[in-house]
């Protein structure tokens, strides 16, 4: 990609859709702040009653923005996100994504596999429109914590403001971290729709740093060159899989998919299948891509997000 001033667009397909990144660019390095146009964001839920077992009844806001979380003061759960134990934050939030997992059935507009709750985010409760930043914590997946202020958390938030009235387009609120005081901005740039919700494209930006380069290869003599699926017990590989992305994708390998949707027919696919660039790197002997990759690194400014 050959960067260009003042700032580069950087386009990602993410398992959630396209997403452009703007990365400021003065002629000879990178610079910051960086920021992205999301997905499509949308309010899945508000002021939803759940019941979480030691905590009693809470109300929580669901809102999607690239993936789906749970949205509830910290209070609710008698703590405070910016003075308490982390150690506590994170099991109330972990109890709170288990109880709404069990209780409230998500739906997403073009993919069940994207239909599931990814975390809880404790807030200071804050979502009227202010210059002052507010504060909140992010805890996804396996109780992990998010050392942002959470890209697709700030997206989602932004939307359920915005469709509470509580912003207006072009509005910028500021983010900040419980855990490191790390700062993100967001606002609502456009109204879009999706599916049957009525949708924002919010932009996020902040700081980002370059830390590294990664080099992936295929060998021809590799039975998994071309990737795999888990489907009920059988396991499909090599050839057989090729044929089902060339099929789905219709184009050769390391052309753009057309659909960021694992296969349909109750298979699994593994991450690195959502990504055909990792796996479908190129037919025949990497060497001289690779070490072209790596010269241009050595040769170019630092243009990473």
């Amino acid at each position: 990609m050959k960067p260009s001033s003042p700032e580069t667009p950087v386009r990602l397909r993410c398992p959630c859709g396209p997403v452009t990144a703007f990365v400021p660019w003065d002629g000879h390095r990178s610079g910051n702040p960086v920021r992205f146009h999301s997905v499509p964001a949308f309010d899945a839920a508000t002021d939803l009653a759940i019941d979480v077992p030691g905590h009693g009844k809470v109300v929580v806001d669901i809102g999607y923005g690239g993936t789906f979380y749970a949205f509830l003061s910290a209070q609710q759960l008698g703590l405070d996100v910016c003075s308490s134990n982390t150690r506590d934050l994170v099991g109330a939030a972990s109890a709170v994504t288990e109880a709404v997992k069990e209780q409230f059935k998500l739906h997403h507009p073009e993919s069940e596999d994207l239909a599931f709750l990814y975390g809880t985010i404790l807030t200071d409760g804050k979502d009227a429109f202010s210059e002052e930043p507010t504060t909140n914590i992010c805890v996804f997946a396996d109780q992990q914590v998010d050392r942002s202020p959470t890209g697709s958390g700030v997206t989602a938030r932004i939307a359920l403001q915005y469709h509470k009235g509580l912003i207006q387009l072009g509005q910028t609120r500021t983010f900040r971290s419980s855990t490191t005081g790390s700062l993100f901005t967001g606002k609502a740039v456009k109204e879009a729709k999706f599916g049957d919700y009525s949708a924002v494209v919010v932009e996020v930006s902040g700081e980002a740093f370059y830390t590294g380069t990664a080099t992936f290869t295929v060998e021809e003599e590799d039975p998994l060159k071309y990737g795999f699926f888990f489907s009920y017990g059988k396991r499909m590989v090599g050839g057989t899989n090729r044929e089902r992305y060339l099929k789905r994708h219709d184009g050769p390998p390391g052309s753009a998919p057309a659909s960021s949707s694992p296969a349909s027919g109750g298979e699994a696919a593994m991450w690195a299948c959502r990504n055909p660039a990792v796996l479908f790197c190129r037919d025949g002997h990497p060497d001289t891509a690779s070490e072209a990759a790596l010269q241009g690194k050595k040769d170019a400014a630092n243009t990473s997000l």
